[in-house]
Parts: C-alpha cells; sequence; structure tokens
C-alpha cells in the first residue's frame, strides 16, 4: 500500500466493512483504502496485524496483533479509526507466541478466535456478556492447530 510515498508490505488480511471501505492488515499499521479512488491512510501500529474482522454493529475494527496474538477492538467514526487510546482491549496476549490468528464475526454477532499453537485452545467471545469460553477442537480430529475458521450460509 502506497500513500504520499509511504509504502510498507500488506500481510495477507484485509476486509471490507459495511461503508465499502477495505481495511488491509499491514506489518507495521493498518490501512484503509477507499476502493472509488484507491486512496489509502494508513495508521502505523508497534506490531505486525495477523487477523482483522468487522465489528458488530459496523463501527469498528476488531484487530488481533502479533506475535501473542491480543484482540483490539478499534472504534471507526465518520470512516477512520479513531486515536488507540480509545481502543479497547478485548483479548489479553496468549502465553505464547503463535504465527497465525484468525477472527470471525459470525452471524450470531459472537466473535471467534483462532489460533495456530497446539496448545492453545480455540475462543469464541459471547457479544452480551464480552466473556470469552475457550473451545477444544481436538474431538473433531487433530490437536486443535488451527489457521483459520469460515462460517457457511448453512
Amino acid at each position: 500500500v502506497v500513500d504520499s510515498g509511504l509504502s510498507q508490505r500488506a500481510t495477507d488480511v484485509i476486509i471490507e466493512t459495511p461503508d465499502g471501505s477495505l481495511w488491509a492488515g499491514l506489518d507495521n499499521g493498518l490501512a484503509r483504502i477507499d476502493p472509488l479512488t484507491g486512496h489509502s491512510e494508513i495508521t502505523r501500529l508497534p506490531k505486525a496485524v495477523m487477523s482483522l474482522c468487522a465489528g458488530q454493529d459496523g463501527n469498528s475494527i476488531w484487530v488481533s496483533l502479533a506475535p501473542y496474538g491480543e484482540v483490539w477492538e478499534c472504534p471507526i467514526r465518520a470512516g477512520r479509526l479513531v486515536s488507540a487510546e480509545e481502543w479497547l482491549q478485548r483479548r489479553s496476549a496468549l502465553k505464547s507466541e503463535v504465527l497465525s490468528t484468525s477472527l470471525l464475526r459470525a452471524s450470531d454477532g459472537r466473535t471467534w478466535f483462532i489460533n495456530d499453537h497446539y496448545n492453545l485452545p480455540t475462543s469464541v467471545i459471547d457479544p452480551a456478556t464480552g466473556s470469552w469460553e475457550d473451545i477444544n477442537l481436538s474431538n473433531l480430529g487433530g490437536d486443535n492447530f488451527d489457521f483459520s475458521i469460515l462460517e457457511t450460509p448453512d
């Protein structure tokens, strides 16, 4: 993503918010890209973005940061991220470094958090209570070594 001569290598995560904006996770920031003009605005972060998902009301983005997967809810006002002082930490850092995390906002409003560490569980947050529940997926086969999650229409 390039903006005013500033270039950064994007990670492999990009989402679209209800207003049509595209958001890309970068090695050291988060870029909002206007799909009509291609103009980008970059918010610098001290860590790499590992995963993104749109907030339940469309007025925020949830971000998981490397290397420990802490999750932040980043409010959006007038199409722009608010200052980092207003971000809400939704999940503390994991006990071990992870190479990958995935966030998914499900149609029921819950947010799923998947990580690739063999010894750390998958988690889901209940929007009504704000509490995380750990879910062991080892009964599905494997050893909880998960990389991504996808919701199907059925």
